[in-house]
Parts: C-alpha cells; sequence; structure tokens
C-alpha cells in the first residue's frame, strides 16, 4: 500500500502547480464567482488526500494538512 502512496503523491505535486497558475489568473476576490466551475475536482482532490494520508497512517487528516498536499 506504501508503494501506492507514494506514486499517488507524485501527482499532488503537478496539482499544486495547476493550482498557483490558477491562483494568478483568478482575481482574488472573484473566488466565488468561478468556484462552481472546480468545486467537484476539488472535492475529489481533498478526499484522495484524505485516502492516501488515511493508508499511510491510518489517522483522520485535517484541512490544514489537506491543504498543505494539495499546494
Amino acid at each position: 500500500v506504501s508503494e501506492f502512496c507514494a506514486e499517488a503523491r507524485v501527482y499532488f505535486v503537478e496539482v499544486a502547480e495547476h493550482f498557483a497558475k490558477l491562483a494568478a489568473v483568478v482575481p482574488k476576490d472573484q473566488y466565488y464567482k468561478f468556484n462552481d466551475m472546480w468545486r467537484f475536482p476539488m472535492q475529489r482532490l481533498c478526499f484522495l488526500a484524505s485516502l492516501i494520508v488515511y493508508l499511510e497512517t491510518k489517522t483522520l487528516v485535517d484541512k490544514e494538512t489537506v491543504a498543505a498536499i494539495i499546494g
């Protein structure tokens, strides 16, 4: 299981890069204008990050840890 978790964590580096590009494009006060465009993918990413942490440590994750993983 640990090798699958390590392989999955590699993809989150790319996700963080894409979020940095997205943050540069979306104006600071316009988040909720575009929220519906990425709400479901964000839910899926949060679930996947939570699942990885759970499989690695057998503990539940907090939102700060998920935010750090996603970028």
